[in-house]
């Protein structure tokens, strides 16, 4: 870890104590009963520390005394103290860490590794939230998201960057339906029993991403083979968690640590970061790769033209094959997907076929070696002529 102290008057001014007060609740901190309050104490079962907490950002030496409780966290913590700062000036935020390692020079990154990374924590902090939104596992993920999903998304916040390799940071907000959280000196408890939306989605991140950790490891153990994350998609893993994951390694297979610090005002257990070295990454690539290839995808929305027919007689059901794309595949990957149709929709698809149309239509997509097939097919139309 790199050591930076922060020592910029103005920054250190702007710390709230009661912001401060909050964080070192939730930390296992407690304020002396004899210092009316300015001195804390850490849990005897966490380490021995003590450290002075001004009633106010008035006083005289209020910069010295928030940069002495800066230095005395980030030595019991082990983190730098960029890091906690932010942690204390979000209290109502769970903050997510990605720490990349690139073979470049501290603070900074090559710009194709930096813009998948930042393109991945994306899509990583999505699958979290289809994951929680949904309420169930899938192994691929609907390429039509939630929209609950898609709301909690637009009040997610990118962080500065911290010093080191070159860190990512992810702000969730936590929105308390029951009103505000109110943590009293003498009784660090919360009042109320909801647990918000976006604790549901930091906590499900973390689930998911440690047993994608796990199973890349059994199949390191394995000799590569990654059947055994069909088992971790009971536990959140998905296609779509592995391929964000596999971002923040970069194009040279570097190693990457997620870290998890949870809101002060809504403590939650500690979890210990996540290391990922890039024999897990190449583990991760084959196993979306496997899970796309061998699990259905649900309520998927084909578009393209009919390029061939068949069927044994005039009448009756036939099978079509339609070459175009997934609705929602942001690659845009062209598929040629065989379809069996009633006889209605084969009359209609003929005509389509023989117009050059483009038509569209929904069912569970199935891979069956090179060969993809859309079984429960409807919803079919023609959406244009030539």
């Amino acid at each position: 870890m790199i050591e930076v102290h922060v020592t910029d008057p103005e920054v250190l001014r702007s710390v709230s104590p009661s912001d401060l007060r909050t964080y070192l609740l939730g930390r296992g901190w407690a304020p002396s009963s004899s210092s009316n309050f300015n001195l804390w104490i850490l849990n005897e079962h966490l380490g021995s520390a003590q450290l002075l907490v001004p009633s106010s950002n008035e006083m005289r030496g209020y910069v010295g005394f928030m940069r002495d409780a800066l230095r005395t966290l980030s030595e019991v913590e082990g983190r730098p103290e960029l890091e906690i700062l932010a942690q204390i000036n979000a209290p109502s935020s769970d903050v997510q860490y990605i720490r990349t390692n690139p073979s470049t020079a501290p603070g900074t990154t090559p710009l194709i590794d930096g813009a998948k990374a930042f393109e991945s924590a994306k899509q990583w902090v999505l699958s979290g939230a289809v994951l929680a939104a949904s309420g169930r596992s899938m192994a691929i993920q609907p390429r039509r998201k939630p929209s609950r999903a898609l709301d909690f998304l637009r009040d997610v916040r990118l962080g500065l960057t911290l010093p080191g390799s070159y860190v990512l940071s992810i702000q969730i907000p936590l929105q308390v339906d029951a009103g505000p959280i109110h943590l009293e000196l003498e009784h660090p408890a919360l009042e109320g029993s909801n647990i918000p939306f976006q604790r549901v989605v930091s906590t499900r991140l973390y689930q998911a991403s440690a047993a994608a950790l796990h199973a890349a490891e059994v199949a390191l153990d394995s000799q590569g083979d990654v059947r055994n994350f069909h088992e971790a998609v009971e536990s959140g893993v998905s296609a779509d968690l592995c391929e964000s994951l596999t971002g923040f390694s970069g194009e040279n297979g570097n190693p990457f640590t997620l870290g998890f610090t949870w809101a002060s005002m809504f403590p939650f257990d500690d979890r210990g970061p996540l290391s990922f070295t890039g024999d897990h990454s190449r583990m991760l690539t084959m196993a979306a790769q496997m899970l796309r290839e061998t699990e259905p995808e649900e309520n998927v929305r084909i578009i393209g033209n009919v390029v061939r027919l068949h069927r044994e007689g005039r009448l009756g059901p036939g099978e079509v094959s339609i070459l175009g794309v997934v609705d929602g595949d942001i690659n845009e990957r062209v598929h040629r997907v065989w379809i069996e149709l009633d006889e209605n929709q084969y009359r209609e698809a003929s005509a389509a076929h023989a117009e050059g149309s483009i038509v569209t239509i929904r069912g569970t997509l199935l891979r069956r070696g090179s060969r993809a097939e859309l079984s429960e097919p409807h919803d079919f139309d023609v959406v244009s002529t030539p």
